[in-house]
């Protein structure tokens, strides 16, 4: 029963405060209808009881606002400076737009919080850093510097370390904001093992070079063969031209003029057969001495990896070239 009690007490203690809130952002509400509507007097009576009513807040602040906007429309100016002062107290962050009131107003507005300072001291850890407020100031860790309120990008860096990125942070009128800033922790690899001590041979032999063997002895049979079949087709073409004489009778012109272009024309390509045969052994015998000197040269191309201690004794790898044959 008691705890039934208790809470029927704390729900009957704040459905006032439910009430109170919704009823102040109603007025707000209002109020900000009629300075549209331009009903400033109205205005004035309906918030002025309400800018002591509640805590520093930005409800607080918007109400501070719209009372400052209407006092300073009504020509009281000097309670205009005094109201925006303390919405700003309320909610440094708090700005007024161009759009929704007059700008000689936006212009006293920002004037004052212009005016208007607060502190900023930023610990560094490790403790020797530069701290930059963007557009404002630069100091050093450790030392509490004067600011103009509203929210800040703060930097630090070490050296040639600066944290990623900028660090926000909200001044309030003439008090002092604390801010914490770590370096960022960088971790290096570990070193690799140390390499075994002692001696590695490893032989790097060439890819195998294709031989040309084969086309040089087929370039000097097949030049040998037409050397040959030229060589006989110049000996037919000879004993052809030997034939009218051995016969008892002489042969007709005809026969005599086909005689001798058969024995032309099988001279001519025995000549050719000789020509091609002779190039062709020369070829096979330059392809059959070169591939022999290349063959010699590549046994020569391998390389030796030898680990040895320098001057500090550390194991460092030595390459020589391997000769195998």
């Amino acid at each position: 029963m008691r705890h039934v009690l208790r809470v029927a007490a704390l729900l009957a203690a704040s459905l006032p405060i439910s009430l109170r809130a919704a009823t102040l952002d109603e007025d707000l509400q209002q109020a900000v209808n009629d300075f549209n509507s331009g009903k400033f007097r109205d205005v004035v009576n309906r918030l002025a009881p309400l800018a002591d009513q509640v805590g520093e807040s930005k409800t607080r602040a918007a109400i501070l606002k719209y009372l400052a906007a209407a006092e300073w429309v009504t020509r009281k100016r000097d309670r205009t400076n005094d109201l925006i002062r303390r919405a700003l107290t309320a909610d440094p962050e708090l700005e007024l737009d161009p759009s929704g009131f007059p700008l000689p107003l936006v212009e006293v507005f920002n004037g004052i919080r212009g005016n208007l300072r607060g502190k900023l001291l930023v610990t560094c850890t490790p403790p020797a850093g530069e701290v930059e407020v963007v557009g404002q100031a630069l100091g050093r860790c450790g030392i509490a510097l004067s600011v103009r309120i509203g929210r800040h990008a703060v930097r630090v860096r070490w050296g040639q370390t600066t944290l990623r990125g900028a660090l926000s942070v909200v001044v309030p009128v003439a008090q002092t904001v604390t801010l914490d800033a770590r370096a960022p922790v960088e971790t290096t690899p570990p070193d690799p093992p140390p390499p075994d001590v002692g001696v590695r041979k490893r032989v790097v032999r060439p890819t195998p070079r294709t031989s040309n063997k084969r086309l040089g002895w087929t370039l000097v049979v097949g030049g040998t063969a037409a050397a040959i079949a030229g060589t006989a087709l110049q000996i037919v073409a000879h004993n052809t031209a030997q034939i009218p004489r051995n016969q008892p009778s002489s042969p007709t012109v005809t026969e005599a003029q086909s005689l001798e272009q058969s024995m032309k024309r099988e001279d001519l390509i025995g000549g050719l057969l000789i020509g091609v045969g002779g190039t062709a052994i020369a070829t096979g015998i330059i392809t059959l001495i070169l591939d022999r000197k290349r063959t010699a040269a590549s046994h020569s191309t391998g390389l030796r990896v030898t680990l040895v201690r320098d001057a500090s004794g550390a194991a460092v790898p030595s390459l020589a070239r391997a000769w195998s044959f």
